[in-house]
């Protein structure tokens, strides 16, 4: 079995995510800690995460991936149930993740919208007044929170059944690959092209280059890694159309002859 089988690249990246709520604040207590590792908004998309690992494995018939594909298939496992339903969507959209919501309000003041706040449980209720300030219009702009229900409830479905096309070698995977990745794509231009139009005025912009632990956290790692998911969609969207152009060809070939 091959390194990047064993240790998938996105389920690195998504584990070192959840870490650093748990140990980034230096007055974060192990009850804080418990309280977020224990909070069915986690553990149930960690569940999922198994749960489908084990229909992809159990269910069908699964497929010997190579290491390039395997790649791709954890991109969309851990996409759908960790990046899109977890985080963006429990942690943002609904700001129910213990620890881990106040910092998606560090990142994104637009998650504060004053609709949503009735269902917000956890902790962004005691942290929400240290960023009212900075929201001018948590009352008017919900187009934060509306992405990430989009992200719940469209983007982890695609994500989760591309993944299982793949280690079934389904003959939907590319069609699928290209549907999740145009959601990708253009949830990603939804929700940054406004932060970058309305001149970074809800996020935590690092105008001056001072490149402080909360700018280096907040802003150019948390804000900018959503050019992840316009390169790395554009590029699996273009092989998938490629492929499917591929196969069209040879069978509108195969028919003529």
């Amino acid at each position: 079995m091959g390194l990047l089988k064993v240790f998938d690249p996105m389920g690195v990246f998504c584990a070192l995510c959840l870490l650093v709520p748990l140990f980034y604040d230096a007055d974060t207590t192990n009850a804080d800690r418990i309280e977020m590792i224990t909070c069915p908004y986690v553990f149930g998309p960690v569940l999922l995460t198994i749960a489908v690992y084990v229909i992809s494995h159990v269910c069908g018939k699964r497929v010997t991936l190579s290491d390039k594909d395997s790649v791709k298939a954890g991109w969309y496992l851990f996409n759908g149930t960790i990046i899109m339903m977890l985080m963006d969507g429990f942690a943002g959209g609904l700001q129910a993740v213990p620890l881990l919501s106040p910092q998606y309000l560090k990142v994104d003041a637009r998650y504060v919208c004053l609709f949503f706040l009735p269902l917000t449980p956890c902790t962004t209720r005691k942290h929400r007044h240290l960023f009212f300030k900075k929201n001018r219009y948590a009352d008017k702009d919900s187009s934060a929170v509306m992405i990430a229900y989009i992200e719940i409830f469209m983007q982890t479905p695609a994500c989760l059944i591309t993944y299982l096309c793949y280690c079934w070698n389904h003959p939907l995977k590319y069609p699928m690959e290209i549907v999740t990745c145009t959601l990708h794509f253009m949830g990603t231009v939804a929700f940054a092209g406004p932060v970058i139009l309305s001149d970074f005025e809800h996020v935590y912009v690092d105008r001056n280059f001072e490149f402080t632990p909360d700018h280096l956290v907040f802003f150019w790692f948390a804000f900018g890694i959503n050019t992840m998911w316009i390169i790395v969609p554009f590029l699996l969207g273009k092989h998938a159309v490629k492929e499917c152009a591929g196969y069209v060809r040879r069978e509108m070939t195969s028919k003529r002859n």
